[in-house]
């Protein structure tokens, strides 16, 4: 045990996964914090309250999570707001859910978030935005709105207004909209040629129309490294990207010749005869994308070709899938996909019997079967004699990933839960989040990942901001496991193991300026107490 400042108690903790599987967060050892994984084919943390978790939908963003109830009442989770992305009455953090601030009567029926902005539609086909970075003009159309609150985008960028629609999406830094007739429309950061009209795009205050190729009308849309729509009709178009090396072999055309690409405008995708009809798309925030066609079949390219089942699995090895390939037969799955989802890293697939299988990056546990990085010992930290020192610039160490793509390779498909435990939805976002939630017939909600800020509905946080932002990986959950975070009364502030072994080191104070704010404990249940 260790001793808070305060007299609090800091609590090492290991936790018992049911069908006997134990991972260890921390030891006693002062050398390191050893993370310890089991590998195993199918992963079930058992249910354990019969209770339907009342969430139709989840709203998956970096620092934020939504949970969208069938009444069409929205919730925001978060520790932070300081940009406002949680859209709560009053800029509230939200340790347990808050109801997001929407005028009353109004009815969500989608959500979705970036990194720090946030948005939502309503049953009247009216897209509502909120939080940072979107602001610097006139976005909802009428004063300066106020970040923490959700405004009505009341007009597109040419004054007329806008509504009429039927689907939304966030990107890291861009917003878009689709109508009912078809049309895209983005805004925020269009920069890296992603207006698609041949100019490089920039910030973009207003939405504004994508005119696809002869008008087409689209059905999904998604930014990673370039753009993708596809369309009404089964047709793949890619933009956008800057143009460079790496992005323009993303764009899922022939590498002969693709520097000559005009990137700045839609490019058609040549798909593989007998591809049949596209009919669903999941694209990663790291150079991959799936589609699925109406036999229940996987297509799927990208610069990372390794988080679509090519190549062996070795780490750090990008493996270029020029052009689109049928891709199901490589992962090994069993049975036709009937949806599928993707968060910036990994890929998600619920089958035609209901069963959830996830494959790509697991450095984070993103993929949900038990494997991560082992944290305390990452990035060859003790043999650069600096384990003991958090790292708060970008490169990796201890507990801290250091963003490069493909370091855990899951390279075929793997079974999330036991057979016959069947699902309804997976949801998860590619704007640099590395989580994912899925729901089961019964209700049941379930998560798994990175949880550095509590994203994962679990009731556990960093014990301080500092310990978050320089050691992000503390509080990985790489088992998928029962949340019910609607009915969450109370939460625990954990301490990272990294600070139970080096509670000296600067990022691990509990009190003063360098903890970058304090977690506390929310009642008598966690109040005498850190975990």
């Amino acid at each position: 045990m260790v001793q808070h400042p305060t007299g609090a108690t800091l609590l090492r903790f290991s936790e018992l996964v049911p069908e006997g599987r134990v991972r260890i967060f921390a030891v006693a050892s002062r050398v390191a914090a050893m993370l310890v994984f089991a590998s195993v084919a199918v992963v079930h943390a058992a249910a354990t309250s019969p209770a339907s978790s009342g969430v139709v939908k989840v709203g998956v963003a970096e620092y934020s999570t939504f949970f969208l109830t069938p009444a069409g009442k929205l919730y925001s989770l978060g520790p932070g707001n300081a940009l406002g992305e949680l859209g709560t009455a009053g800029g509230q953090a939200a340790y347990l859910p808050l109801a997001t601030d929407f005028p009353a009567g109004t009815v969500i029926v989608d959500v979705a978030g970036g990194l720090h902005q946030s948005m939502a539609l309503d049953s009247g086909g009216n897209v509502w935005v909120w939080g940072g970075y979107l602001y610097s003009g006139n976005p909802a159309g009428g004063g300066s709105p106020d970040k923490f609150k959700p405004y009505k985008v009341l007009r597109d960028n040419l004054g007329n207004p806008f509504g009429n629609v039927v689907s939304i999406y966030a990107g890291a830094f861009i917003d878009a909209a689709i109508k009912a007739d078809g049309s895209l429309w983005v805004w925020g950061d269009t920069s890296g040629g992603l207006l698609g009209n041949g100019t490089a795009g920039g910030w973009t205050e207003y939405p504004t129309q994508v005119v696809m190729p002869g008008g087409g009308a689209v059905k999904q849309f998604s930014t990673g490294y370039v753009a993708n729509a596809l369309m009404q009709n089964g047709a793949v178009y890619s933009w956008g990207g800057h143009g460079g090396y790496q992005s323009r072999r993303d764009l899922g055309l022939p590498y002969a010749g693709i520097d000559a690409v005009d990137y700045t405008r839609p490019q058609l995708v040549s798909l593989p005869s007998g591809t049949g009809s596209l009919v669903a798309m999941a694209a990663s925030g790291s150079g991959a994308r799936i589609f699925l066609n109406d036999l229940g079949q996987l297509y799927g390219f990208g610069y990372h070709g390794e988080l679509l089942g090519q190549g062996t699995g070795a780490a750090n090895v990008a493996v270029n899938l020029p052009t689109p390939k049928r891709i199901d037969v490589d992962l090994g799955l069993p049975l036709p996909v009937s949806k599928i989802a993707a968060s910036s890293t990994a890929f998600f697939a619920i089958l035609s019997d209901g069963s959830l299988w996830a494959w790509g990056d697991a450095v984070q546990g993103e993929v949900g079967n038990g494997q991560g990085m082992d944290w305390a010992h990452a990035y060859n930290c003790l043999g650069s004699g600096t384990c003991g020192i958090s790292n708060p610039g970008g490169g990796g160490g201890p507990y801290k990933w250091d963003w490069g793509v493909g370091e855990l390779i899951v390279l075929r498909a793997t079974r999330l839960f036991s057979p016959g435990h069947r699902f309804s939805q997976v949801f998860s976002g590619n704007a640099a989040a590395f989580y994912a939630y899925a729901l089961d017939t019964d209700g049941r909600l379930y998560s798994w990942g990175r949880n550095k800020t509590g994203n994962l509905g679990n009731g556990r946080y960093p014990a301080t901001g500092a310990q978050s932002s320089t050691l992000p990986n503390s509080w990985d959950v790489t088992l998928a496991t029962e949340v019910n975070p609607l009915r969450l009364r109370s939460y625990a502030c954990v301490v990272s193991p990294f600070c139970v072994a080096y509670p000296a080191d600067a990022s691990c104070q509990l009190s003063g300026p360098s903890a970058g704010g304090v977690c506390v404990p929310s009642d008598a249940l966690f109040a005498d107490r850190f975990e």
